[in-house]
Order: structure tokens, then sequence, then C-alpha cells
């Protein structure tokens, strides 16, 4: 997120991570943890944005 220019004082969380099973566009299952959350847009409306995550890592992301 920092290499994007935001910081944690940009970040408003939606829920605590949530335990998922997403299917990717293979139809594979991607399992691990979903945390949604919105940031500031350049004109300052909330953007949305969803990260699956999996053993540390992004394995999956959205809205960005």
């Amino acid at each position: 997120m920092s290499q994007n220019g935001r910081d944690a004082m940009t970040i408003d969380w939606q829920t605590e991570p949530k335990p998922a099973d997403l299917p990717d566009m293979r139809g594979q299952h991607r399992y691990g943890y979903l945390v949604i959350f919105n940031t500031a847009s350049l004109n300052g409306a909330p953007k949305s944005h969803g990260l699956l995550i999996h053993d540390d890592e992004v394995i999956s992301a959205s809205g960005f």
C-alpha cells in the first residue's frame, strides 16, 4: 500500500478478516482470509478494495 502512496491514516477497514474460498478464472479454489477496506480516491470519494491472504502472502487483489 505504501508503494501506491497510501498510509495507515487513509484506510477504513470494513470487516475483520474472514476465511474465504474464492474461485479463480479457471475454476480452481483459492483459500485464505478475505480483508475488505476503503481508501480515499484521488477525488476524495471512498474506493473499496479486497485482498485474499494465504500464508502471509496476498494471493488475490481486487479494486486496485
